[in-house]
Order: structure tokens, then C-alpha cells, then sequence
């Protein structure tokens, strides 16, 4: 059970500004009446991501400046001994009164050679978090530079979050995930919430306008969407996605106070998101005219149910991906096992085929087009019936190893979803969607301070499958862990087939095939292990090439009809290769095809 503290802690936010262009943040935390003995972690500061692998900002000894009532107060850097990658900030006597610690950061430079994402399914969150430059205006998650207090994480501070902008350039403003400053944005939250968020400052374009607090000329940001400059022309007709369907969605996670703000930001090279407390940050580069409006809402989308969707941790401390992710995994995949039964991409897939149509956003050729990506994405994967228990996974880390459990946490969700409405119609229990119930109790309890966890998730559905002789502890270690196919075969009447309006077949889909280790060649900046015969090697791509940018890599899991394209440098020369990711064989999938009226 999550408690309340009396203590809060402050961040506040100063631009520095260089010729009248912000060049980075100045940060001051106050942490009051900590109560710290010398020798004792006040900071814990993660030197990687934990997620993506790539540096933080770097810290050194000599820039961190702290004070308390006392006047300086020295700080130690010790590497944790049990985890090479945090950092604890001791301090080196009693802390007196409150705590103020002071930091600079400045934005990363990036180029396009350097920033390249991993090749994983669109919806897994696996976006950089840096601190960026973009048109003027700087734009990143607090995991990058902020340092977490070193509290316990069942506790809630009051967490204020406020900016200096006084020395700024006329027209900046000052947006935090949970609400806009520059004036205090104060929320309850565990110390993770500073960490959990994206910040953003400079000249901030807005969908809705921001708010005329005398007047109320405009609704208040509860679902709001950010960006720097001009937008592509599909990504601006998305602008407005968040604001329309925000009120459905958090009305159908009883959260009536919640609210969303996405930030879009542009970066040399690469397309995606990543999600984070009540809030996402999207990624874009002059390649995104290209993303079809589709592609874009499922990713628009994604991230919005992943900010409700979550359950807590379990008690060995891990995160419960599978739930609101799909069961989304974290590089390296080690320790596996942790992630699968413990966090949140299934539901959050599951909801992006249902929430666009359901509310009226886009139509049912959306709905299906969706739907059948995903199934395409499972069953014509290479790893389909790979088994995730501890020690099991194959050694090779790919982006095959991490959709697996993407791919079977949104399918599990979908077969619990038919299951549970199997259910009530068979008991008359007259529950249109039975599955909707129990993600709105396990949501609604989270927030309100409960700890909830997988168990929790598979007693709710327990209740539903008991009643049609489905066990649901052994049906989830059978399917997501022991990679036991789910195939539609007793789903054939849904999607609208009772009604006539479509049909579930089984169909042969070539097999997904990159035809080339991709995260490899990313690390390594050149294409690596080439698959003779592959497509890939057929279109003239070798072993050597320089990679100067790949696109389509992220959709390219959603159907037989999806091509990408690899720029490379050879011998001086930039040479484009563009073909199918599929093996020339097949396998057994499922789709839900649209049944035309007589006479069209």
C-alpha cells in the first residue's frame, strides 16, 4: 500500500540562454528535511538507460553543488556495488534543514550516423530520452539528468515542478508532463514521477492553445500535444488525436482528474515513441511525410493507453510489461523472466485496434488493417513458439527475440477478451465486455494507492474463465511462457463474422525475414551476418556496408505487402536497397477479411 509523506520536494527549471537561444537547463531539487546520515545515499543516478542502454548525462563530482541549513554540503559519487550502472551520491556528514542540490545540464548534439533506434515493433518503447536541441526550444525525459532522491518508492511527496524563464526569450514557454509553468505544477507522486517525465522549453507550438486562465478561451491541456516548429502535414492533422479521444479514454479508465500530454519532437534520424507518466514523447525526422495516417494513429494511440495501463511492481521488485506493453522487453534481455511476470504493450496494442473505432476516430477499414497487422506480426514470426523461462531464451538478442513477447502479449489480451465475453453469454451475466471491467478495477485501485500486481490481473480474469473450464494461471504460462501458439480456430464468429460483415480465415503469409542481424549492424554502424538466399541478399545488400539510415524497419512486421529500404555507403558511393522482409515460404496465419455486399 502506497503511503503519504509530509515532506515535498522541488525542481526547479532555469533555461541559459546564449545569444538569446536556450543552450541548456539549469536544475536546482530541494528535498525537505531529508534526514540523512553521513555515509548515506541522498541521489541515485542511473549512468545508462535502462531501457535502450544509451549514457545519461555525465556527471562529474566538480559540477554537483549542494547546500542545506548548514551552508555546502560534500558529496560523494560511490558505484553501487551490486549494479555497475547506478551511481550513489553519498553525502559525507548529517543532513541539517532541507536540501538543495544544484546541476547544469546541456542538450546532446546528435547527428543522424549517431542516432539511430533499435529495429523492434512500432509501440515498443525503446526511444532515446537525451535532453535535445530542436527549432529553438530544448525537449527531453528527466531519466536523463535528474538524479532520483533516494527515498523508498512506496511513499508520495508532494512533487512540485516550477521554471525561471525570466532571463528567457520573449515568447517561451514551459511545459512538464503533468502541466504547464512557467508558475508551480504541484502532483503527489513517488520520487520516480521527476524521472518518469518529459520537459520541454522554448518557442512551444500547442494543440489546444494553451489556456487563457482569466477568459477560458481554451479547454484546459488535459489532452494535449506539443512540438517545436512546423510539423509534417500528417503529423499535424494527428495534433488534435490526443485532445479528441483523451475524454473516452479516461473516462474508460475511470480517471475523471487524469490527464495526457504528448511532445513531438524532431531528430536527425529515426521514427517512434516512448512512453512515460501521463505523457509520451514522440519522435520524428524528415522522413515522417512518408508514415501513413494509420501507422501513425496506432502509435499516437499506443502510447496513450500505456500512460493508464500499468500495474505495480511485483515483490521481487520488477516491472509487469507484459500488461500494458504486451509484455515489451528491455535490451539485454536478461533477466527475462522479470519482465514477463511482472508489468504492461498487450493491452495497449489490444486497445489501438479497439479504442480509434470504438470512438469514433477512425473507421472499421482502420479497425481491420490494424488487427490483421498484428496477427501478421504474430504468427509469421521466426520465434513463434520460442519458450521465455528463465534460462530458455536463445543467447541471440534480435529484434525477432523482441517481439516475442510484444506479439504474445496483445494476442493473449485479444484471446481473454473473446474468452471473458464467451462468458457472460453462456451465464447470462448480461456484461457486455467483461474484460474492460477488470482492467478498469486493476487501473482504478493503482491509483488509488493499491499495489497491483500480475496475480491480481489473473484472479480478475480467473472469475470470468472459470465459468467456461479455462484455467488462467496455466493458460498464461502455456501461451506467453511456454510459446504455445493461440490460434483463432474458436474465434471464427467474432470481429463481426455472426453478423455477416466479415470472416475469420486461415491463410499462408511468408514468413518475417530482415535478412540480416539488424541490431548487430546498428551497433556496429555496417550491415552484419548477411542470410544467403534472403531478399535482402538477393537486392545487392553485403556484408561491410555502411548503414547511413533504414526505414520501414518498424512497420515492416505488419503485413507481407510492407517493404523497407537501407541507404548504405560503398566504396564512397551511396547505394539504396529496397525489398520484402519475408522468407520465400510460408506458414499458417490468421485474418479477419471484409465480406463485400452483393452486387459491389
Amino acid at each position: 500500500m502506497v503511503t503519504k509523506a509530509s515532506s515535498s520536494i522541488t525542481l526547479t527549471l532555469t533555461p541559459a540562454v546564449d545569444s538569446d537561444n536556450i543552450s541548456g537547463l539549469d536544475v536546482t531539487l530541494v528535498l525537505q528535511s531529508p534526514d540523512k546520515a553521513a555515509g548515506e545515499p541522498v541521489f541515485l543516478y542511473n549512468r545508462r538507460d535502462n531501457g535502450t542502454g544509451a549514457p545519461s548525462h555525465e556527471y562529474h563530482l566538480s559540477s554537483i553543488k549542494a547546500y542545506d541549513s548548514q551552508g555546502h554540503f560534500p558529496i560523494n559519487i560511490v558505484d553501487n556495488p551490486s549494479d555497475a550502472n547506478l551511481q550513489e551520491w553519498h553525502g559525507l556528514r548529517n543532513t541539517e534543514g532541507d536540501l538543495s542540490l544544484h546541476l547544469h545540464v546541456q542538450p546532446v548534439q546528435v547527428t543522424a550516423k549517431d542516432h539511430r533506434r533499435s529495429i523492434v515493433p512500432l509501440g515498443l518503447d525503446f526511444g532515446r530520452a537525451e535532453l535535445l536541441e530542436d527549432q529553438g526550444g530544448l525537449m527531453g525525459a528527466g531519466k536523463w539528468f535528474i538524479p532520483r532522491p533516494a527515498a523508498d518508492l512506496e511513499i508520495l511527496y508532494r512533487i512540485t515542478v516550477q521554471w525561471d524563464t525570466s532571463s528567457s526569450p520573449p515568447g517561451t514557454r514551459a511545459v512538464w508532463s503533468h502541466g504547464e509553468g512557467p508558475e508551480p505544477v504541484t502532483k503527489e507522486g513517488t520520487v520516480d514521477m521527476l524521472l518518469d517525465s518529459v520537459y520541454m522549453v522554448g518557442p512551444v507550438q500547442s494543440f489546444p492553445a494553451r489556456v487563457d486562465a482569466m477568459t477560458g478561451d481554451a479547454s484546459p491541456n488535459a489532452g494535449s500535444t506539443f512540438w517545436f516548429g512546423k510539423l509534417p502535414t500528417n503529423l499535424e492533422k494527428l495534433s488534435e488525436y490526443s485532445s479528441k479521444i483523451f475524454p473516452n479514454i479516461s473516462a474508460f479508465f475511470r480517471d475523471p482528474r487524469g490527464s495526457y500530454r504528448a511532445f513531438i519532437r524532431k531528430v536527425p534520424n529515426g521514427f517512434g515513441g516512448t512512453g512515460f507518466q501521463a505523457s509520451s514523447l514522440i519522435e520524428y525526422d524528415s522522413q515522417a511525410e512518408g508514415v501513413s495516417d494509420f501507422d501513425l494513429v496506432r502509435l499516437f494511440n499506443h502510447l496513450m493507453v500505456r500512460s493508464w495501463a500499468r500495474l505495480g511492481p511485483q515483490d521481487n521488485g520488477s516491472e509487469a510489461e507484459w500488461f500494458s506493453k504486451g509484455l515489451a522487453l528491455n535490451f539485454p534481455l536478461a533477466p527475462i523472466q522479470d519482465h514477463l511476470t511482472n508489468s504492461c504493450v498487450g493491452l495497449s496494442q489490444m486497445y489501438t485496434i479497439f479504442f480509434p473505432y470504438r470512438f469514433g476516430q477512425r473507421g472499421p477499414d482502420y479497425f481491420r488493417a490494424t488487427l490483421n497487422g498484428f496477427l501478421s506480426a504474430y504468427y509469421t514470426s521466426p520465434r513463434l513458439t520460442a519458450r521465455l523461462g528463465q534460462g530458455q531464451v536463445s543467447a541471440q538478442v534480435d529484434s525477432y527475440t523482441a517481439s516475442i513477447p510484444y506479439n504474445r502479449g496483445w494476442i493473449y489480451m485479444l484471446k481473454m477478451d473473446c474468452y471473458t465475453r464467451r462468458a457472460s453469454v453462456q451465464t447470462e451475466a448480461g456484461v457486455l465486455r467483461p474484460l474492460d471491467g477488470v482492467v478498469g478495477d486493476l487501473t482504478e485501485k493503482r491509483r488509488s494507492g493499491l499495489k497491483m500486481q500480475t496475480v491480481d490481473w489473473l484472479n480478475g480474469v480467473a472469475h470470468w474463465l472459470d465459468m467456461i473450464d479455462v484455467a488462467a494461471a496455466p493458460y498464461f504460462q502455456d501461451t506467453i511462457m511456454n510459446g504455445n501458439p493461440m490460434w483463432l480456430d474458436d474465434m471464427t464468429e467474432a470481429f463481426g463474422a455472426k453478423e455477416g460483415t466479415s470472416r475469420v480465415v486461415e491463410v499462408d503469409q511468408e514468413m518475417l525475414c530482415f535478412g540480416f542481424d539488424v541490431m548487430k549492424s546498428l551497433e556496429r554502424g555496417v550491415v552484419s551476418a548477411i542470410e544467403p538466399g534472403s531478399r535482402a541478399k538477393l537486392s545487392g545488400l553485403r556484408d561491410g556496408d555502411r548503414i547511413l539510415r533504414l526505414d520501414g524497419f518498424e512497420f515492416s512486421m505488419l503485413g507481407p505487402d510492407r517493404e523497407v529500404k537501407v541507404l548504405v555507403e560503398r566504396d564512397g558511393e551511396t547505394r539504396s536497397f529496397e525489398y520484402s522482409p519475408r522468407r520465400f515460404d510460408k506458414v499458417p496465419c490468421w485474418q479477419v477479411l471484409k465480406i463485400e455486399p452483393a452486387g459491389t
